[in-house]
């Protein structure tokens, strides 16, 4: 199956999400994924185009996504051909972006054991959705706005190697002093005036208030409302993801695509290292390079479809012949079809 840039492969669309960017994104799903074996074809066919020398790539692309110790494709020549990329599953039975690789992948692969987003933020995405349905909010008789919520949700504690925190000074309303004192409390859990200002914001999106009844916090609770603390001890902190996506938490939980989301934060922030790097290093040895970055995607299978194993290419630093450039998405693309045709 060969997917043009005008009408891609039936199999590639008919099973993902109408939305084919992610918000506030650079990065593009729909109509840009391709079957692995012909990315990996297109790719050496493109090399070859550049004046890469047919040793500079092998048959399979070796899929990384650290640094410093990567993994090189390099001739004698000093040629490289370097693809970095992040796994992320995807399940057309509900259209979503979720869960772990599976078996195709890592036999594709051939192995088993390499980390992946999904895998790094499943604790704090746990802890965001335990909240949103332990939170309620609710009008009383006399048309006050409340939140009631647990004490472990305020809780200083760290929870297995990490801390979910309401903050609330920014989900309840001060007294007349500027002190934040629940309503009421019952065992562990304490009821707050709303904030004001968090009420607004539930307005704005259309929520209409029925006076004596509640309901869960749900898509209300914003990443401004909560924090993540208490990662854990040092050790904890050199992890392959630490770096990348903790800084970025509130954001990845509250997306709509929460692993697609982390998958593209943390493969942008490697992809901007390796340039960085090579860079300084083509200075001194001005050699054949290239670096593409991109999705590694595991399609289940579906409606007698068998597991598809895709890639998304989403960016690409080349250097070679005295001139560095960097292609973006649909620059690539175009360029990888292109080659798929010769």
């Amino acid at each position: 199956m060969k997917l043009q840039p005008s009408s891609p492969g039936k199999i590639m669309n008919t099973f993902l999400p109408a939305e084919g960017q992610i918000n506030g994104s650079s990065l593009k799903i729909k109509g840009r994924i391709i079957l692995y074996e012909e990315f990996a074809g297109s790719l050496r066919k493109l090399c070859a185009a550049l004046g890469f020398t047919a040793a500079g790539v092998r048959d399979r692309e070796v899929m990384v996504s650290r640094l410093p110790d990567m993994p090189r494709h390099r001739t004698e020549e000093g040629e490289a051909v370097i693809v970095l990329s992040c796994r992320v599953a995807y399940n057309p039975h509900w259209g979503a972006f979720g869960g772990h690789p599976q078996l195709l992948v890592q036999a594709k692969t051939d192995d088993d054991d390499e980390p992946c987003p999904a895998a790094f933020i499943a604790p704090f995405l746990q802890q965001y959705r335990f909240a949103q349905g332990r939170i309620f909010l609710a009008m009383n008789g006399q048309g006050e706005h409340l939140i009631t919520l647990p004490a472990r949700l305020l809780a200083k504690t760290r929870d297995n190697g990490y801390r979910f925190s309401v903050l609330l000074d920014q989900v309840a309303e001060p007294d007349k002093d500027g002190n934040i004192v629940p309503v009421t409390i019952s065992g562990r859990v304490s009821t707050y005036t709303l904030s004001g200002k968090l009420r607004q914001a539930i307005d704005r999106q259309g929520h209409v208030w029925q006076s004596g009844r509640s309901f869960p916090i749900g898509r209300y609770l914003g990443s401004e409302l909560f924090s993540f603390g208490d990662f854990g001890p040092a050790s904890d902190r050199n992890g392959l993801f630490v770096s990348t996506l903790l800084p970025y938490l509130n954001e990845i939980v509250t997306h709509r695509t929460p692993d697609l989301r982390a998958a593209e934060i943390h493969l942008s922030q490697v992809f901007a290292r390796a340039v960085a790097l090579q860079r300084a290093e083509y200075a001194e040895n001005p050699k054949n390079v290239l670096y593409l970055a991109g999705l590694d995607i595991d399609m289940s299978g579906f409606q007698g479809y068998e597991e598809q194993h895709c890639f998304v290419p989403w960016q690409a630093y080349l250097a070679g012949r005295g001139e560095e450039r960097v292609l973006a998405q649909d620059d690539l693309f175009i360029r990888l079809m292109q080659a798929s045709k010769q």
